[in-house]
């Protein structure tokens, strides 16, 4: 019957004596709801013993399932005896029991407990029949093996009375006893049947053996599905990219290399020269020839296999060993000022080696010399070729060793000196330039700028450069180098000044002048003006095979051309008697 009822709070029913006193209060026990609070009751109807049907937007009471229709006993406690089954998600907006008992639900609902039964439905005296559990059965494929960058769905086979919800899980189930060598991880939770793995992405699968599992939950009960394991098999190898061709000068260090696709696991490579094996090696490409002979001059390849038993061989890997003499160092001495009269040296790296140098800017370090003037406090910054800061350095001190120095075969700086100095241990190949300047801002002084290799591979460093400030004070600028090897190196020495003014340089030298000389002192060779002499048109031809930008048929500046034998050299500028300005001084290997 449904009289004598009245409301106070959503969760609170009342029933009322004859007399109108309340009788029965009482609050539903832990309700909890999809939505925030549980909405208004839909219906409620007392029994006449006391007990109540209710129905509302709650899914849980007392952490029992009830989707949105509950019994009370008369003390308002759930009734755990009757089970409404699988109500539909639409809320039942009247119940009523009838003379026999069964009880009849009413909403906009098209289905009941899996059956058709729109807008109307009748269940027995207990509610719907016994809602049996569950029944989760093997996984569809059993077993499976994957490439990387496969698709897969794994389709569940389950037995259910009515809709189900599905989890599914990576790693052990606990409910099998099984101790667990992965991390368990809920991947899915839904009412589809499936789970779409895709293979690129982690964690689903990884380099090892995964298992997974799913779960299958009605109102009856949930089940475990049996595990199914997946391999995730490597991709077959392909060369991406490797070393081609190696000029190798006799007693540098050579690293042949190569790349992978990914996903191809674990591998071994095999190297060969002229068909004979010389190396194997585990999950890597790279094959180091520790100060290399002639003798190791010749055609290199390497066979890549991975665990699935699939290969790859490389291209030819052509290495060439000879005598040829190169670069191992670059210095500059001269005025050192401030903005663009700041000293500048540039040089750049070939290969597709990182290299490790030495910087330095000598200041204080140049008096023991006799150079007088000294730039106080040199500090040191080294660019790339997009004008991005890689390092910089006050004073050497705190940042290397003088062993370390001499060792590259700089003089010694005295310990504590304000001579600044960078230890560069990982240079990628490209452009730089390293600019030297005195502090505090705007100091001025004679320094000089160094660089030097300090490691043993056959990378070469070419087209050294260095700008500097030719002025009354230094009337002379010296940049220094070195050739190494065994045989002769023709070069390509320049002095520009007026070209320089296409460049935006406000105060280029006007008419420069270089000497190249040796060592000892000796003048190997001079030029004032480059077009002038016999040394024009291949001059022309030099600028285009080094690369260096052309020059004015009628300008000053100065160029020549000279073959010399390995040895230490200098190139002293300097423009006419009281002449200043901004030179750039460069030296280029002719190929």
């Amino acid at each position: 019957m449904k009289s004598g009822l009245a409301f106070n709070f959503t969760r609170f029913l009342s029933r009322f004596s004859a007399d109108g006193s309340v009788e029965l209060e009482t609050q539903l026990p832990n309700l909890r709801s999809s939505a925030p609070y549980p909405g208004a009751w839909a219906d409620v109807y007392f029994y006449s013993d006391g007990r109540a049907l209710v129905s509302s937007d709650f899914t849980t009471v007392d952490g029992y399932r009830r989707d949105g229709l509950a019994r009370l006993t008369r003390e308002g406690v759930l009734d755990l005896s009757f089970h409404p089954g699988i109500t539909p998600k639409e809320a039942l907006t009247n119940i009523s029991v009838g003379v026999d008992g069964k009880i009849y639900v009413a909403g906009a609902f098209d289905d009941y407990a899996g059956l058709h039964r729109p807008r109307l439905a009748r269940v027995n005296l207990l509610a719907s029949e016994t809602v049996l559990a569950p029944l989760a059965q093997e996984l569809i494929p059993e077993f499976a093996s994957i490439k990387k960058g496969e698709h897969l769905v794994l389709k569940a086979v389950a037995v259910s009375a009515g809709p189900a919800v599905y989890r599914w899980y990576r790693g052990r189930a606990p409910e099998q006893g099984i101790a667990s060598p992965l991390e368990l991880v809920l991947l899915k939770v839904g009412a589809e049947p499936w789970l779409e793995i895709d293979s690129n992405q982690d964690p689903l699968l990884g380099p090892q053996d995964s298992t997974y599992f799913y779960t299958v939950e009605n109102m009856g009960g949930v089940s475990v599905s049996p595990m199914v394991s997946f391999s995730l098999l490597p991709a077959d190898p392909e060369v991406l990219s490797q070393t081609h061709l190696v000029a190798a000068q006799s007693g540098k260090d050579v690293f042949l290399r190569g790349s992978l696709n990914a996903g191809v696991g674990l591998f071994e490579t095999e190297w060969r020269m002229n068909g004979n094996l010389v190396a194997t090696q585990n999950n890597t490409i790279e094959l180091f020839i520790p100060s290399i002979i002639p003798a190791q001059a010749d055609t290199y390849t390497f066979t890549v296999r991975n665990l699935r038993g699939a290969f790859v061989s490389s291209a030819p890997i052509v290495v060439t060993v000879d005598q040829v003499s190169r670069f191992t160092n670059l210095s500059t001495r001269g005025w050192v000022g401030s903005g663009e009269r700041a000293m500048i040296a540039g040089f750049v790296l070939r290969g597709d080696s990182r290299r490790a140098l030495l910087l330095r800017g000598v200041g204080p370090g140049l008096a023991r010399f006799g150079v007088s003037n000294v730039l106080a406090d040199p500090h040191l910054t080294l660019f790339n070729a997009r004008g991005a800061v890689v390092s910089t350095n006050d004073n050497w001190g705190t940042e290397i060793s003088a062993a370390e120095m001499e060792e590259t075969g700089a003089f010694w700086l005295s310990p504590g000196s304000k001579d600044a100095a960078l230890r560069i241990t990982s240079l990628d190949p490209g452009s730089y330039t390293v600019m030297l300047s005195g502090l505090p801002a705007g100091a001025i002084g004679e320094g000089m700028i160094e660089i030097y290799e300090s490691d043993t591979l056959t990378d070469r460093m070419v087209n050294l450069s260095t700008r500097v400030m030719i002025s009354g004070d230094v009337p002379i600028a010296i940049p220094g180098f070195a050739v190494r090897g065994t045989v002769s190196k023709t070069l390509l020495v320049r002095a520009i000044g007026p070209g320089l003014s296409i460049h935006g340089v406000t105060e280029p030298l006007a008419d420069p002048r270089v000497t190249l000389m040796s060592e000892a002192g000796t003048v190997l060779a001079s030029n004032d003006n480059w077009s002038v002499g016999t040394q024009t048109s291949a001059l022309r031809n030099a600028f285009v095979s080094t690369g260096a930008f052309a020059l004015d048929e009628n300008s000053k500046d100065a160029a020549l051309l000279i073959t010399v034998p390995p040895g230490n050299y200098t190139a002293h500028v300097h423009g006419a008697v009281g002449m200043t300005g901004i030179v750039l001084v460069e030296v280029y290997e002719i190929p």
